[in-house]
């Protein structure tokens, strides 16, 4: 097996991991069951490569593509954040790996030079979706060509917001977790397209609980999600920055 098409299999398995384990699923409009469904049987879910995974809804395939971002900066080959992390953790699986068990702990630390911001969080996400909306056309194809029994073909995206800890809005009213349903830009893109049947969300909440958002990109559907986007003018976005992560091989 290669490592690309491991790949596959890690995103297919992501996802059923993240149903299975999620706190919490909201789901904005199920008119076809189809959420209900995939629910039920997420242990259906088929890898796949372009889109990176199907599942069958009776007689409709539903190709599903993953993309991830967070409201940290975005460089080339990633995050600064997630960069940061992940260079942190590689540290940590060598010292672990090669150091003296007589050794109880071992502190690595490393400053972060990134900063979270609402900005970096809605570029993220739409250069993201402008992204995969650029590339449905191929998905579709490559599903037409796997199943030739005329079976309809529908797009779904899954998407996973990877900020630690997740982001926030307070208000007069409190604290809200910031999904990307809830982002008006991404709401007025996603019909605007009607290229995507379906979204799933993924984001963390402060107390790093997964929760999900279900999402059929239909009229009705987008107006009510467009009563209950965040307004940018009258919430003030949560800064969760780390001046520096720490980790500790004990």
């Amino acid at each position: 097996m290669s490592l690309s098409s491991m790949g596959f299999i890690n995103e297919a398995a992501k996802l059923r991991c993240d149903i299975r384990h999620s706190y919490s699923k909201t789901i904005y409009g199920d008119d076809d069951g189809m959420f209900d469904n995939l629910i039920m049987n997420y242990e259906s879910i088929i890898p796949f490569e372009k889109p990176d995974m199907y599942f069958i809804n009776n007689k409709t395939v539903i190709g599903i593509e993953h993309f991830q971002f967070d409201s940290y900066k975005a460089v080339k080959g990633g995050s600064e954040g997630i960069k940061t992390i992940k260079a942190i953790e590689r540290e940590v699986s060598r010292i672990a790996s090669t150091r003296d068990r007589s050794i109880k702990n071992i502190e690595i630390t490393k400053p972060v030079e990134t900063k979270m911001s609402f900005e970096n969080y809605r570029n993220n996400l739409m250069n993201g979706l402008e992204n995969h909306l650029k590339k449905l056309a191929i998905y579709k194809k490559r599903l037409y060509e796997l199943f030739t029994d005329n079976n309809d073909i529908k797009i779904c995206l899954y998407i996973v917001d990877e900020t630690p800890l997740g982001n926030h809005f307070v208000s007069l009213k409190g604290k809200d977790i910031l999904e990307p349903l809830l982002i008006t830009e991404f709401q007025k893109r996603l019909f605007e397209s009607r290229e995507v049947d379906y979204v799933i969300s993924c984001f963390t909440d402060e107390f790093n609980f997964k929760r999900l958002s279900f999402f059929h990109n239909t009229l009705d559907n987008h107006t009510n999600c467009l009563t209950e986007v965040f307004d940018t003018s009258r919430h003030i976005f949560v800064d969760y920055t780390y001046e520096r992560i720490s980790y500790v091989c004990g």
